[in-house]
């Protein structure tokens, strides 16, 4: 990308000469350390090219452009040292928005960079399309074998948000569905949760560790706000709440216990540090 930009700023000095106010717009900036990086090297080749012909350098006008949950405060926090690198007038802004639709005044802009953006859609494919894919997959595989005793599939490219589960929710639904149908004993899904519940099929485990985790239980007892404005367990507390923190942790222990003896194979093993 570098000898491109490059090459770019040379043909425009080469034609008109850089303009009072270079604008330049990086779409798709995103947020991070490198974040800065490509509006840097268009800015330092700007510099170079304005050295070598002697040419005035311009004022630069950058607007960072990206969805509207992109998180430009990051970006903001970390211009000061950005401007400490002596580019000369510099005027950064922040433009939220999608860029497959305007985003700036006409015949205003001099460089768009963009760097691994476009391969995004404006938005997803049709849910209810691939629904329908997943369905049929899912019945082909009840007609040919059935379903094994724990159905394991991978959502690759997951993403956080709250889609993040929609997918894997529509195939379980469509494994219950099609189980339901054609009177199939209902598979095991692995799905994250608390491990004071199930987390993996039948005896599929052979060694489990925890380190000092032991000691979150799973809920708060009821009643602690006879606990005053202590947040644990103190020298103040009332006995009542030793009592009540052991009676759920000896539930909760049992649950885990519960648990790990159906997922752990035999012969298998535990190693579990429990802070004092």
């Amino acid at each position: 990308m570098h000898p491109i930009i490059k090459e770019i700023i040379k043909g425009i000095a080469n034609i008109d000469g850089f303009p009072h106010c270079f604008n330049i717009a990086d779409l798709g900036c995103s947020s991070g350390p490198n974040t800065l990086l490509a509006v840097s090297n268009i800015m330092n080749e700007v510099l170079d090219v304005c050295k070598e012909k002697n040419l005035k350098t311009p004022q630069f006008q950058v607007c960072l452009n990206d969805l509207f949950g992109n998180d430009f405060n990051s970006i903001f926090k970390s211009l000061p040292m950005f401007n400490a690198k002596n580019f000369g007038q510099c005027f950064i802004s922040g433009v939220p928005g999608s860029f497959y639709g305007r985003l700036f005044p006409d015949q205003s802009m001099h460089l768009f960079h963009s760097s691994c953006s476009l391969h995004w859609l404006s938005q997803e494919i049709s849910i209810g399309k691939m629904h329908k894919i997943i369905r049929q997959v899912i019945k082909s595989i009840a007609n040919l074998d059935g379903f094994l005793h724990c159905y394991n599939f991978a959502d690759l490219g997951c993403s956080s948000g709250p889609n993040t589960l929609l997918v894997v929710s529509n195939i379980i639904n469509e494994v219950h569905a099609v189980c339901k149908d054609k009177n199939l004993k209902t598979p095991q899904f692995q799905l994250p949760g608390s491990f004071y519940g199930r987390l993996f099929p039948d005896k599929s485990m052979h060694l489990f560790h925890s380190s000092c985790s032991l000691h979150g239980l799973s809920q708060l007892p009821e009643g602690l706000e006879i606990n005053g404005l202590n947040v644990y367990m103190s020298k103040t507390s009332p006995p009542i709440i030793y009592e009540m923190c052991r009676m759920q942790f000896e539930k909760d222990f049992t649950m885990y216990l519960e648990s790990r003896s159906k997922e752990i194979i035999h012969g298998g093993h535990m190693v579990l540090s429990i802070a004092e």
